[in-house]
């Protein structure tokens, strides 16, 4: 990974301040490591793991449709 790609999303989302940058490496790290490279087709997580990643929203989607297919009740679960 490149400082130059790094700073170019970090720049994209929080232009402005750039004091704030540090609270936002995780997410931009995060979001070059998941987004595919056209050269070669795959993700850089795909490269190191040899599998896709699997997005935080993704996994609480997949969550709560099994939660509503088992019948669970989310509002005492969250308690």
């Amino acid at each position: 990974m490149t400082n130059i790609a790094l700073e170019g999303i970090l720049t994209k989302v929080d232009s402005n301040n750039r004091k704030y940058w540090e609270d936002r490496l995780v997410e931009a790290t995060s979001t070059y490591n998941t987004t595919s490279k056209t050269t070669i087709g795959f993700t850089p997580y795909e490269l190191v793991y040899a599998k896709e990643a699997l997005i935080s929203i993704e996994f609480e989607y997949n969550t709560l449709r099994m939660a509503a297919q088992l019948e669970l009740d989310l509002i005492s679960a969250q308690k």
